[in-house]
């Protein structure tokens, strides 16, 4: 992959550059290209020469042109509407968004036409669907292993003690500015002793 990227630099931009800022470039483009997103949502072309420090135009035109159908390839929309999603967020938009919406948010936002609109959210909602199954499949396995890795530690329980006596003695002003319910705890009196159970 490094490979294919240097040859999509031309050789006059690999000098200018210096080995630095070429390895940052990569490293950006490779990422962007393997993980199919771009960095501001709308094509890395002009995010990948800000956040490696390369000059506005240090991308060669045919790596320029590969990140873009990379980018359209992921969003299921064609080179011409991630153009278009990028003309969009130098104007208004990008003053008024994030720098990261999506090439499906904005043009959903600026849609020409209803059906329009209906496409991008279809496809947004597509893309957000596939991306919490991932999530939340990384969730249980990030869970079963917490668990085997450390079997005797709780993570975290909200259910209260079943005990009054295994509460927490804490005064109830202090309970009170937490936000913690009182039957979460075990009131102490003024003197700090633990006020009498229930």
């Amino acid at each position: 992959m490094i490979q294919r990227l240097r040859q999509l630099m031309l050789p006059t931009e690999l000098a200018k550059a210096g080995r630095v800022a070429v390895t940052l470039a990569l490293v950006a483009v490779a990422q962007c290209c393997v993980a199919q997103i771009s960095t501001n949502g709308v094509g890395a072309t002009t995010a990948i020469p800000r956040a490696t420090g390369l000059a506005p135009g240090a991308l060669s035109p045919s790596m320029a042109e590969q990140v873009e159908v990379e980018t359209a390839q992921f969003w299921g929309i064609g080179v011409d509407e991630v153009r278009r999603a990028r003309a969009l967020m130098l104007g208004p938009r990008g003053a008024f968004s994030v720098a990261n919406l999506s090439p499906l948010e904005i043009l959903g936002i600026h849609a020409r036409s209803d059906a329009e609109r209906r496409r991008y959210a279809e496809l947004f909602a597509k893309a957000m669907h596939a991306d919490t199954e991932r999530v939340l499949a990384f969730s249980v396995e990030y869970e079963q292993a917490y668990k085997r890795l450390y079997p005797q530690d709780q993570v975290v329980s909200f259910t209260p003690p079943v005990s009054p006596a295994d509460r927490p003695a804490v005064p109830s002003a202090m309970a009170d500015a937490a936000d913690v319910p009182r039957s979460m705890i075990r009131p102490t009196d003024v003197g700090g002793s633990a006020a009498p159970r229930r």
